[in-house]
């Protein structure tokens, strides 16, 4: 993000906007896996998949 406020190139904007629209994504994903391993862990029987999930997005 910070390299991104040192310049106006298109070229160089474009690609440093999709890897940190990507690690966003990246961070959710990792977050609703470890949801899902810590309520396996813990027994649980609660649904832990988002529409998201079941939809197949």
């Amino acid at each position: 993000e910070h390299l991104m406020t040192l310049t106006d190139d298109k070229s160089i904007l474009d690609p440093l906007n999709f890897l940190r629209e990507r690690e966003i994504v990246h961070y959710q994903r990792f977050g609703e896996c470890l949801e899902i391993v810590q309520c396996i862990q813990s027994g649980s029987k609660r649904r832990v998949f988002s529409a998201s999930m079941r939809s197949g997005r």
